[in-house]
């Protein structure tokens, strides 16, 4: 007889969270602004699905818990050590991996006495504690106060400034001296390079501009999907047969009778035979342990990993 014995394996995965930073933001052009956008770089070599991920907009000459802008990112996904850009309608070099509803003036300048904000959420928009990362900025050298956005937004009194010195040509605002969060000082006015690594070295150009901004998360095809760190547990059952098992074939002892002969004698005698008792046969049991006993035993048990 054969039986089958399901095993519960327990299997722990961790689930890791790419961290994503405010890259590059172009803010401000000398006519009309058609050309602004926001990038992103993932900078964990894993993919990351941005579903939960929000960019909000601030005006910081008002209460900046009242947004002007909010960017889902739901549904989208950036290739480890990637790009997102989300951008005006009318780029093309690259192309925007979202573009904004309004094609123009979508992202405001920073004031002469305020600067302005783009913040990157992770979950609730409203508690500050889901902020991943924040940058103010202004394109006018005299506003150097962070303003109300300081501290809940940023740890330091300090914003981003796009130099007006090249007012006569489009730049933007590069991050070009680390991945730390929510820190202006690693911004630096550089030409413009939306999809591709900054021009930190002071080129005019990139080498080479993508036709579309990477969101190639396709050569993963288990990108890795953003979350807080945790670990789950996750369950698998396999079906295991054991071996045949043969129960014994026991023949049962039965009662035993002897034939009882009666003597030659001329005048028959009654006879009385004696009174046979029939051997107490138990049944016999196995020498070794019976596995269909454990698993009879134990197959109710609940089984706890």
């Amino acid at each position: 007889m054969k039986r089958n014995v399901v095993f519960c394996l327990c299997i722990l995965q961790t689930v890791t969270r790419g961290t994503l930073v405010i890259n590059e933001l172009n803010a401000d052009q000398p006519s009309t602004d058609t050309l602004e956008y926001i990038e992103l770089y993932n900078t964990s070599p894993s993919d990351v699905v941005m579903d939960g991920y929000t960019l909000v907009l601030y005006n910081g000459a008002l209460n900046p818990t009242a947004s002007y802008r909010t960017i889902a990112l739901d549904g989208h996904c950036i290739s480890g050590l990637g790009y997102f850009v989300i951008g005006s309608p009318t780029m093309t070099n690259p192309t925007p991996n979202i573009q904004f509803l309004v094609s123009s003036n979508a992202v405001q300048n920073g004031g002469s006495t305020s600067s302005d904000g783009v913040g990157l959420y992770h979950g609730d928009v409203s508690n500050t504690a889901n902020l991943v990362d924040f940058i103010a900025y202004s394109t006018y050298v005299a506003q150097t106060s962070v303003g109300p956005f300081y501290p809940d937004y940023l740890p330091q009194d300090v914003i981003a400034i796009e130099d007006s010195a090249y007012a006569t040509e489009d730049v933007s605002l590069n991050r070009c001296n680390g991945n730390a969060v929510k820190d202006m000082t690693q911004f630096e006015t550089r030409h413009l390079s939306p999809g591709t690594v900054n021009l930190c070295d002071g080129s005019v150009s990139p080498i080479s501009v993508p036709t579309m901004a990477s969101e190639n998360c396709g050569t993963n095809t288990n990108p890795t999907t953003a979350t807080s760190d945790l670990t789950t547990l996750h369950f698998m059952t396999t079906a295991v047969t054991t071996s045949a098992i043969t129960t014994p074939d026991v023949t049962t002892q039965h009662a035993m009778t002897t034939a009882v002969t009666t003597p030659d004698v001329t005048t028959p005698t009654a006879v009385t035979t004696s009174a046979i008792t029939t051997p107490d046969v138990t049944t016999p049991a196995g020498t070794s342990l019976n596995l269909l006993d454990v698993f009879e035993n134990t197959k109710n048990t609940k089984m706890t990993c």
